[in-house]
């Protein structure tokens, strides 16, 4: 499960919020280590992908992410991260934004990767344990949203969506 948090800055698309509100749901007890846990891999995450694209640069971006540089994701980002630093960073990590992106600016901008962690980490901690306290007090919700996250993450975009 963490790895599948872990891994998140390095895929598209991982569901690893529906991954942790189904643990949560299945393992009510352990809800806080379960949130915990996830809230650690994803900063341990979002310090390798920093540390890789210290160490190799705008070549290690573009395998990553393909032409990003100058998108207006991109250009977006920039902006937020060199007006609000770290905080910019939280705040992204803390949305329902991709966190890829904005790591990758921070690392290009030599932000410390300690700084790096505590973002992501401050910004996740929130969000996974609001998640994790939803999810206890009202499973039967999580069903059709988990399935929709799922069937979302999975879908064909060439295909129509037909319901």
């Amino acid at each position: 499960m963490g790895f599948l948090v872990f891994i998140d800055l390095f895929v598209v698309f991982i569901p690893s919020e529906a991954v942790m509100i189904k643990t949560i749901i299945l393992k009510p007890k352990r809800w806080f280590a379960i949130s915990t846990f996830m809230i650690l891999s994803s900063a341990l995450g979002a310090i390798t992908l920093g540390y890789l694209v210290q160490t190799y640069g705008h070549d290690f971006v573009q395998w990553l992410l393909g032409d990003i540089f100058g998108s207006k994701e991109w250009i977006k980002t920039e902006h937020l991260v060199n007006k609000h630093g770290g905080w910019g960073l939280a705040f992204i990590s803390f949305s329902p934004l991709p966190q890829q992106i904005p790591v990758v600016v921070c690392a290009l901008a030599k932000m410390p990767l300690l700084t790096i962690f505590l973002a992501v980490f401050l910004g996740r901690a929130p969000k996974y344990y609001l998640f994790a306290l939803l999810a206890l007090k009202f499973p039967h919700l999580y069903d059709k949203y988990l399935k929709k996250i799922i069937e979302d993450a999975f879908a064909d975009p060439e295909k129509p969506d037909v319901k």
